[in-house]
Parts: C-alpha cells; sequence; structure tokens
C-alpha cells in the first residue's frame, strides 16, 4: 500500500509540475503585449483593439480627428433648387465633445442659409453619418466617407417637408 501512495503522490506531482511548464509556455513573449493600450483598448496577440472612436497602435488617436478641418466642396445635385448648378463653398468638420469621441460638429453642409447651418454627425471608421436633423425648416441627411488625408466624399439630401430640396454628391478637399 505504501508503494501504491508512493506512485500516486509521485505522479500527481509529475503531472502538476507538466502542467505548470506548459502553461508558462503557452504564454511566450509573442502573446504578451510590449505598447500601453489607452482609451479602453484591449491587447490582442501583442496589438491594441480600440473601441469605437478611437484608433493607431496604442489606441490613442480619436478616428474623427482625420474628418477634422476647413475643406472646399462642390456639389452636384440631382435634384436641386439650384437649377442643376454645381456650387463651390466651404465647409467645417470641428469636433464635438472629448466625452462623447464618435461626435463631430458639420458647418455649412450644402452651403443653405449661407453656410450657418450646423449639424451633428457620428464618424465609425471611415464613414461620417449625419442621422436626419432638422435645422431651419429643412430636414438633413447623410453621409461623408473619408477618402484619404485630402479628400473627402460626400452624398446628402435636403428636404423641406416631404419634399426632396436637394439631392447631392459632394467632393470635398482639405483646404
Amino acid at each position: 500500500m505504501k508503494l501504491f501512495k508512493t506512485i500516486f503522490v509521485t505522479s500527481a506531482l509529475t503531472l502538476g509540475f507538466f502542467a505548470v511548464t506548459t502553461s508558462l509556455q503557452s504564454c511566450s513573449k509573442k502573446d504578451k503585449c510590449d505598447i500601453v493600450c489607452y482609451n479602453g483598448g484591449e491587447c490582442v496577440d501583442g496589438v491594441c483593439e480600440c473601441p469605437v472612436g478611437f484608433e493607431g497602435k496604442d489606441c490613442k488617436t480619436y478616428t474623427r480627428s482625420k474628418y477634422k478641418g476647413m475643406f472646399i466642396a462642390l456639389d452636384n445635385c440631382v435634384t436641386t433648387e439650384r437649377n442643376n448648378a454645381s456650387l463651390n463653398y466651404t465647409i467645417f468638420i470641428l469636433n464635438g465633445p472629448v466625452e462623447e469621441p464618435t461626435k463631430v460638429i458639420v458647418r455649412g453642409l450644402g452651403n443653405q442659409d449661407g453656410g450657418n447651418v450646423e449639424l451633428t454627425g457620428h464618424v465609425n471608421g471611415s464613414t461620417l453619418t449625419i442621422d436626419n436633423q432638422t435645422v431651419g425648416g429643412k430636414e438633413y441627411s447623410g453621409k461623408i466617407e473619408y477618402i484619404n488625408q485630402t479628400d473627402l466624399k460626400a452624398t446628402f439630401t435636403i428636404k423641406e417637408g416631404n419634399e426632396i430640396v436637394e439631392s447631392c454628391f459632394s467632393a470635398m478637399a482639405r483646404s
């Protein structure tokens, strides 16, 4: 019986040592993160996975930052109050509040009311979405796509009541 107990204890210790050694080896250097992930980012396989609203190798960059600035917009509208004319104007995209990392302010879209219309939008990846918003009796909605550091493209609709006043495509270049 003593021999059986010795064999059992030795086997259990060997198995335990093997389990600990294996688990330590599976947690190799490549699985550890050598950088700190900010803004709630998580390290997965050595790379930061950023929450919505942030990007970059360490999640420090606001996704909306690539949209921020002044742009010259050139609209081509299929339905328009402008008699199918193209319009060249300035649009501003500003950061929203810090506590809302995806929110932006879009000022001047469609050059309505002298370019003073201010809309809110939300950035997710390479798309800035302007959900239905009514300003000055007109309803605005649209999307602005990030192309590169200097160019954006947009589609938007402006309605008055149930009637579409403008339905436009726009090329925007950073000024």
